[in-house]
């Protein structure tokens, strides 16, 4: 439990380049040699995937009542909880062992601008990734 704790937290600190480059190599990793493991393509594939995915995603973290008050709550907006609720909604969807990558990228995208269909546009101004 400790490591998964160790790596949420290490992925905080990653740029959203190196988290898009991380889940791109997840996304790859079952056709070994036959994809080009390069950050560049690592990146392109895990946008793909998001794309891909963004409907049930969405679904998932922008349905969340929880998460859409957290977030529009300035007096408790701490994004590495706003990314530990995100975690576990994404689970379901994610490739085993990249949803603590998926949550951050969510995050670090900025929730707001990720929900905005969603949520109400008083919890899009402070959703929007860059205040903690």
């Amino acid at each position: 439990m400790s490591s998964e704790r160790d790596e949420f937290e290490r992925l905080s600190q990653e740029s959203l380049d190196r988290l898009y480059e991380s889940l791109g190599a997840e996304v790859g990793a079952d056709f070994g040699r036959w994809v080009r493991q390069d950050a560049k393509s690592s990146r392109e594939r895990a946008v793909a995937w998001l794309r891909l995915q963004r409907g049930e995603l969405t679904e998932r973290v922008c349905k969340s009542d929880a998460l859409e008050v957290h977030m529009s709550d300035s007096s408790t907006l701490n994004l590495v909880s706003a990314a530990a609720m995100v975690m576990q909604l994404v689970k379901p969807v994610a490739i085993p062992g990249t949803a603590a990558v998926v949550a951050w990228i969510l995050v670090r995208e900025g929730l707001g601008k990720v929900c905005a269909s969603h949520w109400s546009k008083s919890g899009q101004d402070t959703a929007n990734g860059e205040s903690e």
